[in-house]
């Protein structure tokens, strides 16, 4: 928070505290050095509380329910401290004893502080340790399927060379084979299940076309035909 802000709204009623506290030390009598010593305290401890209330609501490294906590408990100190010092003023409580609650209110808001500050960061330490793994995750994922897309791109392609291949071969063999019924029978066979088979679609398919156009014998052609499903 701003100056500017923060003037009117933490400020301005704490400088006029201050200045109703001395108005009272001035107007009493007899005045005493020692009798100012317990407001001497409070001052400067409302002033440390103060200026922590306008770091906390102007900060934005701390998250919501920390600063919400943090400010709570600036307030409950700074409460404890104006009682404190009025008690004091009243007599209705020792000096000594005064002093001693506002130092130690002033402790007291400062380990909370603390205390809410390494909660915070724990917290926050985890948050982004979970945001990293989920990240990871993701990444891995993407791969994952940026594979599985490329190796079915890879296997469609496969697929459809393959049976473009065959399907010139089974043309051409129709005519080669004409003489040898055995094999007419199964190009007959493998032309009504080139575009449906699964055999098609593996590297097998184009092994054993390239075996076939390797110059081979009608009998080992056929053997190779007819393992075709």
């Amino acid at each position: 928070m701003k100056i500017n802000r923060a003037l009117p709204i933490i400020w301005l009623p704490l400088l006029a505290f201050w200045t109703f506290l001395l108005s009272i030390h001035i107007n009493t009598t007899p005045f005493a050095l020692s009798n100012i010593v317990p407001t001497v305290f409070y001052v400067l401890v409302s002033f440390l509380l103060a200026l922590q209330l306008q770091l906390v609501i102007g900060g934005k490294k701390e998250g919501f329910f920390v600063k919400f906590g943090t400010i709570n408990i600036i307030g409950i100190c700074l409460f404890i401290s104006t009682v404190t010092i009025l008690c004091s003023i009243t007599g209705e409580i020792a000096q000594e004893l005064s002093i001693i609650i506002l130092i130690c209110s002033l402790l007291a808001n400062s380990i909370i502080a603390e205390f809410l500050s390494y909660s915070n960061k724990q917290v926050t330490g985890k948050i982004d340790k979970e945001r990293k793994a989920w990240a990871d995750r993701t990444k891995v994922l993407d791969e994952q399927q940026k594979e599985a897309s490329y190796k079915g791109s890879a296997e469609r392609r496969l697929s459809i060379e393959s049976r473009k291949d065959w399907k010139v071969y089974l043309k051409k063999a129709s005519v080669t084979y004409v003489g040898n019924q055995e094999i007419i029978d199964e190009i007959t066979r493998i032309k009504d299940i080139v575009d449906y088979s699964s055999y098609f679609r593996k590297e097998l398919s184009v092994s054993a076309l390239s075996e076939i156009q390797s110059g081979i014998n009608e009998q080992q052609i056929l053997a190779i035909l007819k393992e075709i499903e």
